[in-house]
């Protein structure tokens, strides 16, 4: 039989009627299956590890060793919409079990230990398994390499552990105080760097931690691949442009430094965060430069004709299955509680060591709180004892394990204050029997000491990292004892062999005389972790 349907109402582009392809359930099952998901990681969403700073966009453009979950949550989102029709073409099909059930095994098991640790920035990787294994169920290996990247861009989201933060971050105060020494002399302002502090005949300038660049590299990182993947662009021209921005990144902090010293409003806090914007987009601008630079010198893949998208049939047991998972991980993260632990004991190091030992006579000293930053403790003292002439400086800091995202460890620890290097390090053994700790000589502009530094209680920052990582000392396993920073400094009167050998003396001799009230210390330490820091189920 022949067409007889009128032209200008059916017209040939359209010969026949269109039949939506899948099934009434689909939007709806998204959704809930959305929500489900929500709620499972509602946690990561809110997560911050702390709040050194008040304001949120300061913090967001300079706390360094923060993190913006719910952000980079949203443009791993994006990062998924980008890819829809990819993932439609995709057939579908579920992929074999031994990639499937682990993904999803770990997923649920690590939702379990985040939960029962309070250790909400671990659910990133319980998200990031339970993405991929539901993207195994959906569309088998082809799915999981298609979501690799949004899943993996989420790892963006997960802080640093405050062990190794505190030590990067320093190092990057270093490096930033460095480069800006050079850059003001090429400048025609000499300066001189001690430390992370720059000096010149009229002014003093520290870089701070919010000054050392290392948030400034992760965001612009994170914005680098984000670029790469707007812009398709793939193999060595994707890697150049992402391995290069935490450069871009760290030389335009040097020059925001150099800002901040010529400009004398750069200590109001609306200069100070115009100053972050700007060197943001001057970054984007770099990258954007430098993506165009890559475009022309490394000739573009050849794409393959772009084939014709087709929605493949929605099978609908796969729906279900997601369903019944995403059940699972919501229910877990409503019913399994966390372990608690009781608050640490005060153990008052101010009146510890308040009082005379063997005839030294004790003075406060104001510890450098800006110097330290993200280095904290639960309790610290700094004293200055004298005897018949003699000085010696201690200072005392307890780390509290409670608090996962703080750290007393550091290299910090080992300096007076701001302003301070080390000519010289050392070991040295306090005798017999004794571990050996730093020795080290330390100056500053007007003094030259002898310092000793160790820390008790602790394997070191590789060790503490990971366990702060696994969120090991939020669970029965934790270590008991909480770490113990000391250190003990004296000046050394002039630069012969002599003078640090009556500096030695000295500091041995007032060791000897405070080693009894050290040891107390240690014990009550370990009396009160042992019977206050047990953990049990809520």
């Amino acid at each position: 039989m022949g067409d007889f349907r009128h032209p200008r109402i059916f017209p040939a582009a359209v010969s026949t009627l269109r039949i939506p392809a899948g099934f009434p359930w689909r939007r709806p099952t998204f959704v809930v299956g959305a929500l489900l998901a929500a709620f499972a990681y509602r946690d990561l969403l809110l997560f911050e590890p702390r709040r050194a700073i008040p304001d949120p966009l300061e913090r967001m453009l300079f706390e360094p060793a923060d993190t913006t979950p719910a952000l980079i949550v949203a443009f791993a989102l994006w990062l998924l919409w980008r890819r829809r029709e990819r993932w439609r073409a995709l057939p579908a099909g579920p992929g074999p079990l031994v990639l499937t059930l682990p993904l999803l095994a770990a997923g649920a098991a690590i939702l379990v230990w985040a939960r029962l640790t309070e250790a909400h920035d671990l659910l990133v990787f319980s998200l990031l398994a339970a993405a991929l294994g539901v993207a195994s169920i959906w569309k088998g290996a082809a799915g999981i390499r298609l979501l690799l990247l949004p899943v993996l861009f989420l790892l963006f989201a997960l802080p640093l552990p405050p062990a190794f933060a505190n030590g990067l971050i320093f190092r990057f105060q270093l490096w930033t105080a460095e480069i800006v020494g050079r850059l003001l002399y090429l400048f025609a302002m000499p300066a001189r760097v001690v430390g992370e502090t720059i000096l010149r005949s009229d002014f003093t300038f520290s870089v701070v931690e919010g000054c050392s660049g290392l948030r400034s590299v992760v965001t612009l990182s994170m914005l680098a691949v984000l670029m790469v993947d707007l812009f398709r662009r793939h193999g060595l021209h994707a890697a150049l442009l992402v391995l290069a921005a935490p450069f871009v990144a760290f030389a335009l902090n040097a020059v925001r430094a150099i800002a901040l010293i010529a400009n004398p409003l750069s200590t109001l806090a609306e200069v100070h965060i115009a100053q972050g914007v700007a060197i943001l987009l001057c970054g984007l601008i770099a990258l954007y430069a430098l993506d165009g630079v890559l475009a022309r010198l490394i000739p573009p893949r050849a794409a393959s004709p772009a084939a014709p998208v087709a929605r493949v049939p929605v099978v609908r047991g796969l729906g279900v299955a997601t369903l019944v998972f995403l059940c699972a991980l919501a229910g877990l993260s409503a019913l399994v509680a966390p372990w608690i632990s009781r608050d640490p004991v005060p153990l008052g190091l101010a009146y510890r060591f308040a009082h005379p030992i063997g005839g030294w006579l004790a003075t406060p000293l104001e510890s450098d709180r800006l110097f330290l930053g993200s280095v904290t403790f639960r309790d610290s003292v700094f004293l200055r004892y004298q005897r018949d002439g003699d000085s010696v400086d201690l200072f005392l800091g307890i780390g509290d394990r409670g608090q996962r995202f703080l750290s007393p460890l550091s290299r910090k620890t080992e300096r007076l204050g701001s302003g301070w290097i080390i000519e010289e390090r050392a070991r040295t053994s306090l005798g017999a029997g004794e571990p050996e700790v730093d020795a080290l000589i330390e100056r500053s502009p007007t003094r030259r000491v002898l310092v000793y530094h160790w820390v008790d209680g602790s394997a070191g920052p590789l060790p503490e990292a990971l366990r702060s990582l696994l969120a090991l000392d939020a669970t029965p396993w934790a270590q008991l004892r909480d770490p113990l920073v000391v250190r003990l400094a004296t000046e050394i009167g002039g630069l012969g062999a002599e003078d640090r050998q009556r500096a030695e003396a000295r500091l041995r001799r007032f060791l000897s005389d405070v080693r009894s009230d050290l040891d107390k210390l240690l014990r009550d330490m370990d009396h009160f972790s042992t019977h206050t820091r047990r953990k049990g189920f809520s």
